[in-house]
């Protein structure tokens, strides 16, 4: 009877500096690649890269400390000096501490904000988003850090973020929604949020901006919720005959199956609530086969 014969498994224990080395001289490369080179497991790669808080697959990198963002600049300098005159090199630990230290977080948002003004085409009725996501990738528990909360404004016919704010978490929004609306051009425009943020102040600012805006209503305002109920069971039971109001059809195509979506349009100026909405004019109601 023969021995078994067992498979010869590769060292899964690395040497940091070999690995670093190898970073620097290939760094658009796979794990796999790596563990091929320094003759290792993958799943050793891994670890050893996870310890070093680097993350590399090609064309996509990151980076969570200043050792490992010099670590990682230092891999990908040929990439970088398309952009920056890399003839000094990567700066060291330090020098990146010391530069974000003085950076000021309100300034930057400035910049980004007078930036996107100028890439920004303006439009006559330009659809601007509002909507707070919550950054993965940004909490600790070990140094007990909660994840980042931000409010963005987004443009859809720019297909770019036009503005956005930090806020502690998302039922913050409501209040830091009005802010963010005050450093940008809303003028023309149609602002969209979601139920959270269908506020009177919100409503109000918009008015006050010149710009108009399309808000879900659900139960977080139940009397108006109601009424707008009342209202199209009122119209369907009649109709829509002696109702002012519109329709709209659009009929897609997509993910194996067709989409029928219907939109209804009612006035509303004659609603109970209506005066206590600056700027109420109409509600609307999709359906969907």
């Amino acid at each position: 009877m023969e021995p078994k014969r067992t498979k010869i498994r590769p060292a899964i224990k690395i040497d940091r500096e070999t690995l670093m080395e190898d970073i620097k001289k290939y760094s658009d490369a796979f794990n796999y690649e790596r563990a091929y080179r320094l003759n290792v497991s993958a799943s050793g790669i891994r670890c050893a890269m996870k310890r070093l808080r680097i993350s590399y697959k090609k064309k996509h990198s990151s980076s969570d400390d200043w050792e490992a963002i010099v670590l990682q600049a230092n891999s990908m300098k040929a990439w970088l000096s398309q952009f920056v005159d890399m003839t000094n090199g990567i700066p060291c630990v330090k020098t990146f501490k010391r530069v974000f230290a003085v950076l000021d977080p309100g300034g930057l948002e400035r910049i980004q904000r007078t930036l996107t003004e100028l890439l920004k085409k303006k439009k006559l009725g330009e659809v601007i988003s509002f909507d707070g996501k919550t950054m993965r990738g940004t909490s600790c528990s070990e140094k007990d850090l909660k994840a980042i909360h931000m409010l963005n404004a987004w443009s859809h016919d720019n297909g770019i973020c036009i503005g956005h704010m930090k806020v502690d978490d998302k039922s913050n929004e409501i209040t830091a929604l009005p802010r963010l609306m005050e450093l940008l051009d809303l003028k023309g425009t149609v602002i969209t949020a979601d139920a959270l943020n269908t506020q009177k102040e919100t409503v109000g600012k918009a008015i006050s901006m010149g710009a108009d805006y399309v808000f879900p209503v659900k139960g977080n305002h139940p009397t108006l919720l109601e009424e707008i109920k009342t209202l199209f069971n009122d119209a369907e039971s009649k109709g829509f005959r002696g109702f002012d109001g519109d329709d709209y059809e659009t009929l897609e195509k997509s993910h194996g199956r067709v989409e029928l979506r219907k939109y209804h349009s009612l006035d509303a100026t004659e609603l109970p609530s209506a005066e206590e909405w600056q700027g109420l004019r109409s509600r609307g109601c999709p359906t969907f086969s």
